[in-house]
């Protein structure tokens, strides 16, 4: 059996960790292994020591404040795994900077609920190797 897929969130809010761990394990997606990084250093440290099948980014990172140079510091490390960016304020001139790019997909923090999360990681990855009904 393949093993369970991985996700790094990159957000300077522990609650939101806490809040993706709560909805997938009351999902057919209870079986995925989420790490939090709270800052931008943690998960550089994190991705270098193991890897991951997706990221899930905030657009409000310390010390940016902007995804983009945090964009480029993955980038410049070489980091392949796709990036969702999640956040509560998609910018309004997102789109047009080259960073922009590495973006796989925006999700708006208000749009999450174990449906939406569970629906995205399956259109994403295919139904789970552990599937259960919620």
């Amino acid at each position: 059996m393949p093993s369970a897929r991985q996700i790094l969130v990159i957000d300077d809010h522990e609650k939101i960790g806490r809040l993706y761990k709560m909805l997938l394990k009351r999902s057919v997606w209870s079986d995925v292994k989420i790490d939090h990084a709270l800052t931008l250093d943690d998960a550089l440290e994190m991705l270098s020591s193991a890897p991951y099948d997706l990221i899930l980014i905030d657009n409000r990172m310390p010390p940016h404040f902007d995804v983009r140079p945090a964009l480029h510091d993955l980038g410049a490390r070489n980091i392949d795994t796709p990036i969702i960016l999640c956040t509560g304020l998609i910018p309004d001139d997102f789109g047009s900077a080259e960073e922009d790019q590495w973006i796989d997909e925006v999700w708006e923090k208000d749009d999450v609920d174990g449906a939406f999360l569970a629906d995205k990681l399956t259109r994403r990855f295919g139904e789970p190797a552990n599937r259960r009904v919620a």
